[in-house]
């Protein structure tokens, strides 16, 4: 039944998306809107997909741009819908457009041209009753909308007439169970259903058989498998959620109605998403992602709902600190939370499965210190940055050519404030000295020497408070 229902709605919405390979117009004379346009539009085999006939004679159209009857077809030729819409103005991001809604009644048909559901729009949202019949033209389904929502009572109905339930929605929800029978007409036990929570059987209103038993949390229906152990603490349940194809979707345990122990999350292939502890409620130990193809995303650990201890993470990004995106490995950084959820202690980044070393380090309470390296793929050292004060404002950095794979230094350089501050040097690649120079607060400050690659000095210059001194 929700199906049908859903696959119905995307009918209608299409009919301002159709994208036509052909369309024609004519005038025509028309009973109700008196002088109309006839639109009609052609699919990419030239068959009839839309035809719609509407008026703009701001007499009839009561402050509507159009109003008309649309027609939709099956491939076949056959009517699929048909209803009243009327044409708007409407603000979008891009400006303003024209956009058509479905009003009014609505019917739909199945390829044989048999009607199968009716229902009634206002300013594109259903609202009124909606009637699904089965293929024998009996009622299959009452529902009632009001502004895009269904509420109230529904009534459902087997193929001999047969009524099989009345229930009660509330905001889309299935909230109570009035009546329930079987083919036969005879009262049967449905569930538990009540408040929108418990179990629901679903009948096959053709065959009259159960097909499927959901259960309902909030209101939200679900296919789960239950299992419940008691325990010395209270009763331990473990809920399976599957969808309709009965893949698992997640696993939820509690204990004593609290979440309790692994709780796992399944991805679109059925593969495991998300696997996190808990005790009572609580975040409690690992707490793991990994991504479509099986690897680890990232992992925290928690105690008492606080991140503390190791974690891993995938630089997710070429900015990522550490992220070398070498030989296209992922790069993964570990590091530790202190008890105030501040990084702490050494921290690494590494090439995948073999851990190859990228950059290694040490922060307290979030800050940098010391001395951290970066390598190659190879294990060669890149770079050296020393942090000298314990906010990292004050740091050194040292970078290297790699030369007959070892490290050659090129520049040896001071900064404050993300700002060239102190001693500056670069070297050539045989060691000789290239330039040595001092920095205050980014200008440059006294004597400037620049070297050949034999370290004879070719030039000199002076600064003050970063002008040249003649």
């Amino acid at each position: 039944m929700k199906t049908k229902l859903v696959l119905f709605v995307a009918l209608l919405i299409s009919t301002t998306a159709i994208k036509a390979q052909r369309t024609t117009t004519k005038e025509i004379s028309h009973p109700v809107y008196g002088k109309a346009t006839v639109e009609t539009s052609f699919d990419q085999n030239d068959h009839i997909a839309q035809q719609a006939t509407f008026t703009k004679d701001t007499l009839l159209t009561n402050g509507k741009i159009e109003i008309g009857e649309i027609i939709l077809y099956h491939p076949n030729g056959k009517v699929s819908a048909k209803g009243d819409f009327s044409t708007i103005i409407k603000k979008t991001f891009f400006g303003e457009e024209s956009t058509r809604e479905q009003q009014g009644k609505w019917l739909q048909y199945n390829e044989d041209g048999q009607l199968i559901a009716s229902l009634f729009y206002k300013d594109n949202k259903m609202n009124g009753a909606y009637t699904s019949f089965h293929k024998n033209g009996n009622i299959e389904l009452v529902l009632n909308y009001e502004d895009g929502t269904t509420t109230g009572t529904s009534k459902s109905y087997f193929i001999n007439k047969q009524s099989h339930r009345v229930l009660q929605y509330k905001k889309n929800i299935i909230f109570n169970v009035d009546e329930f029978y079987n083919i036969e007409g005879t009262p049967v036990k449905y569930g538990s259903l009540k408040d929108g929570n418990g179990t629901l059987d679903i009948y096959d209103l053709q065959t009259g058989k159960i097909s499927k038993t959901y259960t309902y949390e909030n209101g939200t229906p679900n296919l789960i498998d239950l299992k419940t152990i008691a325990t010395a603490k209270g009763n331990s349940i473990e809920k399976t959620y599957k969808n309709n194809s009965g893949q698992k979707i997640k696993i939820v345990r509690t204990l004593n109605d609290k979440l309790e122990g692994l709780q796992e999350e399944y991805n679109y292939k059925g593969q495991l998403k998300d696997a996190d502890y808990y005790v009572e409620d609580k975040k409690h130990g690992t707490q793991t992602r990994y991504i479509d193809d099986g690897t680890l995303f990232w992992q925290d650990t928690y105690a008492n709902n606080k991140k503390i201890g190791a974690f891993k993470h995938t630089a997710e990004n070429s900015g990522a600190e550490g992220n070398s995106n070498q030989n296209n490995k992922v790069t993964m950084l570990e590091g530790f939370y202190d008890t105030n959820q501040k990084i702490t202690g050494p921290y690494t980044a590494y090439l995948g499965e073999d851990r190859i070393i990228v950059l290694s380090g040490t922060y307290e309470k979030n800050y940098k210190t010391g001395l951290w390296k970066t390598f190659n793929a190879n294990g060669i050292v890149t770079k050296e940055t020393n942090y000298f004060q314990f906010d990292s404002k004050k740091i050194s950095v040292k970078e290297y050519d790699v030369i007959n794979n070892k490290p050659v230094l090129k520049s040896d350089i001071n900064y404050l404030n993300n700002t060239y501050d102190g001693s500056f040097k670069t070297y050539h690649p045989n060691k000789k000295p290239e330039q040595t120079g001092f920095y205050n607060k980014g200008k440059k400050e006294g004597t400037w020497k620049s070297y050949d690659t034999t370290g004879k000095l070719i030039k000199e210059t002076k600064y003050n408070n970063g002008t040249l001194v003649d």
